[in-house]
């Protein structure tokens, strides 16, 4: 992420690209700048974006709930435009190098740490040299003038969650991660949304919830 007044940077390294990994690091960089912004300016990664649409785009579920408990805006950028996103763009070649060099200096290191180094030198090595476009220091423009900008974080942090969509079997279950979730008769051949978080599963058609379960020890959760 790269504020784009100060583009103060914030790096994360994650195992995957999945819903949820990235849900979480767009939490965790809200988080480290301590405020959120207007507006989130984002690729077209299918983790944020399912569709992509210059009025109307379609997000992926998780992060559409993230964009909304932090009330700021997503706007997608425009495909295969790579001006849209520039600010972040160039800082990929950097991030990566980055990792290079944490991954030689501590090699012992694990993904905790790494982020935990990586946080370290957003803040105090590149954070404190001379962009070479506004050719200030980005983490000193950030406290001065940015950070006020910000709207502050909620009170409860964003809950990741996970959806997708199953669908009901002739035997009244639908199956989502290896489990069966029972649902009324009226259901078979319907497609459903499953939204796991915690340790509990809702089941909906589009934003009503149907039902409720803790997610079972077993493979089968049903009503008496």
């Amino acid at each position: 992420m790269t504020l784009s007044h100060s583009r103060h940077l914030f790096i994360e390294f994650t195992y995957t690209q999945k819903t949820e990994e990235f849900a979480g690091s767009v939490r965790n960089g809200l988080e480290f700048y301590g405020g959120v912004p207007e507006r989130l300016n984002l690729d077209n990664l299918k983790a944020g974006v399912i569709k992509p649409d210059l009025y109307d785009p379609k997000l992926n579920r998780t992060f559409q709930e993230l964009v909304e408990h932090y009330g700021t805006f997503a706007d997608p950028c425009r495909v295969a435009t790579a001006t849209d996103k520039g600010k972040v763009e160039r800082m990929v070649p950097v991030s990566r190098e980055l990792f290079r060099f944490l991954r030689h200096t501590h090699p012992a290191a694990g993904l905790i740490e790494l982020n935990r180094l990586s946080r370290d030198w957003c803040l105090n090595t590149y954070g404190m040299r001379n962009h070479g476009t506004t050719h200030e220091k980005p983490k000193e423009v950030f406290e001065a003038v940015e950070k006020a900008t910000l709207k502050p974080l909620p009170a409860e942090r964003f809950e990741i969650t996970k959806w997708k969509q199953a669908t009901v079997g002739p035997d009244q279950f639908l199956q989502f991660e290896y489990k069966y979730y029972s649902m009324p008769a009226k259901y078979v051949g319907r497609r459903l949304w499953v939204r796991k978080r915690d340790r509990m599963v809702g089941i909906y058609e589009e934003f009503i919830k149907l039902r409720e379960y803790v997610i079972p020890q077993g493979r089968w959760a049903y009503l008496p």
